[in-house]
Parts: structure tokens; sequence; C-alpha cells
């Protein structure tokens, strides 16, 4: 781990010691930061907060938000903090927030500090048409804010500029956020990357062109600094467009036409 990368790391022990002892809850380390995937200027910080409802207040999002600047200093990186009842913990079924991926996702999660058993979540065993149906609408919903950042992008509520890294910064999140869902669909939660990436091109009805381009946008990626440098904002913009359709194509030819699949066993990875 580089230096920059250390960065993420100092930020998110520093929230810790800022907030841990100002209320009774629990903080979840998410996303590529838990998973040591995470790239300087790319990657933002994402914490789940679960707490009990009745301290979820004005107050209560007050302090949180004056703890996650306290810990950011200088740095402009994204810090999200999703705060959560605890009420919506997914240790007894499945809520609108924690579907069977997601669950997955947390299940794999560090807890940073407060009380919450993480063995608790019981994952699905078996995936039927209902939980397809939950990847294809996933799916949909990344398709949406994509489609948005092409045609209005300021009706975002989170857009306040639009320029090249934000062009490709969204459609290269999204794009292995569909991935993920994309292989959930077949009956394989994979939680790294890479080996979504991996996932995806071996599936059998995955073209060599998709392939290709599901390499293309890891590089793309890992290269960030790179790929700021030789993507304009023409060129982010035409690259989301292409994001859009390999996604469009993917539901119409692979995940429709096969919603109606038998059941069959989910792998966690």
């Amino acid at each position: 781990m580089n230096k920059k990368s250390d960065i993420f790391i100092k930020i998110v022990d520093e929230f810790v010691e800022n907030f841990q002892n100002r209320y009774d809850c629990v903080a979840i380390l998410d996303g590529s930061v838990n998973n040591r995937e995470h790239i300087y200027n790319f990657s933002d910080i994402d914490i789940k907060i679960f707490a009990d409802p009745e301290i979820i207040n004005k107050d209560f999002f007050a302090d949180v938000a004056t703890a996650i600047k306290e810990s950011l200093g200088q740095e402009k990186m994204v810090f999200n903090a999703w705060v959560l009842s605890t009420e919506d913990f997914p240790n007894k079924q499945d809520g609108v927030y924690f579907d069977f991926v997601r669950r997955f996702v947390l299940k794999k999660e560090q807890l940073l500090f407060g009380n919450l058993d993480m063995e608790s979540i019981i994952l699905k065993k078996e995936i039927d048409k209902m939980d397809r149906d939950v990847c294809i609408k996933a799916i949909v919903g990344f398709l949406i804010r994509l489609r948005r950042l092409l045609t209005n992008p300021m009706a975002i509520s989170d857009v306040k500029k639009i320029d090249n890294h934000l062009l490709l910064q969204q459609g290269i999140a999204y794009y292995f956020h569909f991935l993920r869902y994309y292989n959930a669909f077949f009956g394989n939660v994979v939680l790294k990357i890479k080996d979504s990436v991996n996932f995806y091109i071996n599936n059998e009805l995955t073209s060599k062109s998709r392939s290709v381009f599901a390499e293309k946008v890891y590089n793309m990626r890992n290269e960030w600094d790179r790929t700021l440098k030789i993507y304009d904002q023409a060129e982010g913009l035409s690259f989301l467009n292409e994001v859009v359709g390999h996604m469009e194509f993917v539901l119409d030819h692979s995940l429709r036409p096969n919603l109606g699949l038998n059941n069959q066993l989910i792998t966690y990875y």
C-alpha cells in the first residue's frame, strides 16, 4: 500500500477516534477501502452507521458531519456515511435495503466500533426468480443514474460540477456495481472487483468484445491518473455512453431472457 492509499486508512482511524464515544452506535467500514482495492482520487470512503432510531435526529447527523470534516482535514475525497436504524440490520429477514447481495457485502465488512454480531447475518442459499428480479432492478437503478448524467446531470442532487473526473469515475464505478449484480443473477456473489471481472469474462454468455471492454474498464480504474490525462470531458461522455450501451445490451440479451431459470445454489466468494 502506497502513501496515498495510507491516507484512506488514516482518515477512517481518525473518524473512529472522533466519533465512537459520542453515541452508543455501530460503525462498519464498507466498500473498496475495506477490501483494500481503493485508489486515490477515485475511491470514496463508505461507512455504515447503525443507531437506535430514538437517537437519529438533526443533532446526530450534525455530529456525524462534524466528525467526517475533522477526519478529512484538507483532503477533498468523498466520505459517505450511511445512517441506518439498528432495526434495519439484516440479521432477521431481507429488508428494503439489504438484498441477498448487499447482505453478503455487509457480512464481509469491518466492524469499526460498537456491538453488532456480523455473523448473525444469514445468507440465502438458493437463488430464485424473485432474487434474479432484484438483480435486474438494481442494474436498472444504476442505469437511471448514468442516463441522467448523460442527459440532465444537474438534476442529480449530489452533482455540483460536470467534468471528465466525474463522468469517468461514475461510469467505471457503476460498471463494477453492474458486474456484481450480473454475476449474482447467475448465483455467483463476488466481493472483489478483479474477481467480478473474471467471473463476467468466464461466463459463456459474455462475448469476446464484452470481455475486452471489462478488462479495459478494469485497467482504466487501476491506471486512474493516466485515465484522467487521456480522456477529456467529451471522451468521458462517450465512455459513459458506451458503459450504458453495454449494460442495456446485457440486460436485454443475457438477463431478462433468463429471468425464469430454475432455482440454483448461490456461491459466495
